[in-house]
């Protein structure tokens, strides 16, 4: 729990301090959330409503950047910013797939090295990549 504090106040002072002498700086770190559903559709269906509700408070906090589902349908992915995997697992712990257990979690965590330039503001650069 220590090392994820100080591993957050050590990329806000570095991105301030690269802000300040308008760096590059570092970008945050995303996950890919992997959702595997273990339950019939028709029972994720019945909890499609909340799960889009859940989708939409972490699009409007700039936490999500896409989501959608496997092709065939058998999960779904969502690309999120956080500052660590323990702001993650708190997040999925909202998603009502996994409070009622319909879906198992899979998280990766990744810096993304390359963007597309309009994304640059919400990956944390000042320059595109």
């Amino acid at each position: 729990m220590i090392n994820c504090w100080i591993r957050s106040i050590a990329l806000d002072l570095e991105r301030l301090f690269m802000n300040w002498w308008n760096l590059p700086t570092i970008p945050t770190p995303m996950f890919i959330i992997d959702l595997n559903y273990t339950a019939p559709l028709e029972e994720l269906d019945q909890h499609m409503f909340d799960h889009v509700q859940y989708l939409k408070k972490y699009y409007e906090e700039n936490q999500f950047l896409a989501s959608g589902r496997k092709v065939p349908r058998t999960g779904g992915v969502i690309l999120c910013l956080a500052e660590s995997e323990q702001e993650v697992n708190r997040i999925i712990a909202e998603d009502p797939f996994y409070k009622f257990k319909l879906a198992e979690f899979k998280v990766t965590e990744f810096l993304a090295s390359q963007s597309h330039p309009d994304l640059a503001a919400l990956l944390g650069k000042n320059v595109a990549s």
